[in-house]
């Protein structure tokens, strides 16, 4: 089993445009030979000829997406304090429960907290960007 080491960058967050890309690095296990597997216990009882890519792909993916939410994180708080967060929340819950998503429109629009702002999440990347010095 071997370490291996990526880099990948961001450049959208909830649909919209980031100023710069948002890089990070992820850690991921790769295993060199079926010994190598069986020995670490992730080779499975079937298909040798693609295990060992099925399981370094995995590992990648796996560590990938730790890393991504470990990158937003700072932006999705500051992003869940935005009424977009905040209505589309309302929104998706009040459907799920049972209400008409346009009864559930009308009630959002009827509340400040839930109203769209334009230019809000482009506000909110911006000045998070601007925190980091970036």
């Amino acid at each position: 089993m071997a370490s291996k080491t990526e880099k990948a960058e961001i450049k959208n967050f909830r649909g919209k445009p980031l100023p710069k890309p948002l890089n990070y690095s992820y850690t991921f296990d790769t295993y060199s030979s079926k010994q190598n597997a069986l020995e670490a216990n992730v080779w499975p009882a079937d298909a040798d000829s693609y295990v060992l890519a099925k399981i370094n792909t995995q590992s990648e993916a796996s560590s990938k997406s730790v890393e991504y939410q470990k990158t937003l994180k700072g932006l999705n708080e500051v992003y869940e304090k935005t009424n977009e967060y905040k209505r589309q929340q309302f929104l998706d819950n009040a459907v799920i429960g049972g209400m008409a998503l346009e009864q559930a429109v009308a009630i959002a629009d009827s509340v400040d907290g839930m109203k769209v702002i334009p230019g809000e999440v482009e506000k909110v990347i911006a000045d998070y960007f601007s925190k980091l010095g970036q």
